[in-house]
């Protein structure tokens, strides 16, 4: 037995299929037969049932807890002895949403590098629903998630309170609230429930963000209009941009994209029951990973870039057209 074997048996009971676990590793699948012969001889066991199709065997099960243990064990031993050797050199496994890769993640690399050139990364995109599963496996090291408290197998450190507002152009005011639309404006900039806009079309995605709004929608008895449904942001922000409808943005995402912003785009703070609707961020990792040097200043730029993103002031009421 070798932890070679116990990393591949481990990654074939995720899949529980041969073909497409050793193509995944870039092993032959006689390769990978091998190892898990091995660790049956070894137990003087199967772990596998082969037939009707492949799974797990009540002693396969209790190894697998051995495996799961033993891979980050070893794991947290390398990045002990790497900061004890000061090698400064490793691999980060780094996932998190498109948006959130392209803000927050790019904005510290450069100088990440700058001091760790050594470290290299493993980066994959993957939103919180997606990303938590992989952080509890140990098939991630990082990864920035809507925090919650549903979460008790990972630590979760708080990044930023990604204030979410309602952007919605002049024009599309001036269509559906002539009347009222300044006195919402002068509402708006303070800060206002969402649903006093249930007139305007919205650009809705899927994603946690926006089962936020549909809730307070939900609670007013409300049926929000949608214009538009997709996964991809940037579209939404564009369409809104262009006074097609309105589109609910984060602080992240408004304050990596100032200059792309319109004149004539109201930015309002959406509150809840008087205060800012939350949509927190966290940095999660397993608990139990040790954090070598590197990821520990891959965590400080994170948060230090995190902070300059809240002190943005982001609320805007646009001129009227003239």
């Amino acid at each position: 037995m070798d932890i070679e074997s116990l990393y591949y048996f481990s990654e074939l009971s995720k899949s529980l299929n041969m073909t497409h676990t050793a193509n995944r590793l870039y092993i032959s699948q006689q390769t990978l037969s091998n190892h898990i012969q091995r660790l049956e001889n070894f137990y003087g066991t199967p772990l596998f049932y082969r037939k009707p199709k492949l799974s797990l065997t009540s002693a396969g099960t209790e190894v697998l807890k051995f495996a799961d243990m033993v891979i980050i064990n070893h794991q947290n031993l390398k990045d002990t002895l790497s900061d004890m050797s000061k090698e400064e050199r490793g691999t980060i496994r780094f996932s998190s949403s498109a948006l959130r890769l392209s803000t927050c993640f790019s904005a510290v690399l450069p100088k990440f590098h700058e001091r760790y050139p050594l470290v290299d990364f493993q980066i994959t995109e993957a939103v919180t629903s997606k990303l938590v599963p992989l952080l509890t496996s140990n098939d991630l090291d990082l990864g920035i998630i809507a925090y919650s408290d549903s979460h008790p197998e990972i630590e979760q450190k708080l990044l930023l309170n990604d204030k979410l507002y309602l952007c919605v152009s002049e024009k599309l005011l001036d269509q559906f609230y002539p009347l009222t639309k300044e006195s919402l404006k002068e509402q708006g900039i303070q800060g206002i429930e969402i649903t006093h806009f249930s007139e305007l079309p919205f650009c809705a995605f899927k994603n946690i963000v926006w089962n936020k709004i549909r809730s307070c929608f939900d609670i007013a008895g409300i049926q929000p209009k949608i214009y538009s449904y997709s996964t991809y942001t940037p579209l939404g922000f564009q369409l809104c941009s262009q006074g097609f409808a309105a589109c609910i943005m984060t602080q992240m995402h408004l304050a990596n994209h100032l200059k792309e912003i319109p004149s004539d785009m109201n930015i309002f703070p959406i509150y809840s029951n008087g205060v800012h609707l939350p949509h927190q961020l966290a940095i999660a990792y397993s608990k139990g990973r040790y954090l070598p040097l590197y990821m520990k200043y891959l965590i400080e730029l994170l948060l230090e870039y995190a902070s300059t993103v809240e002190t943005v002031h982001l609320a805007h009421k646009a001129d009227p057209l003239v």
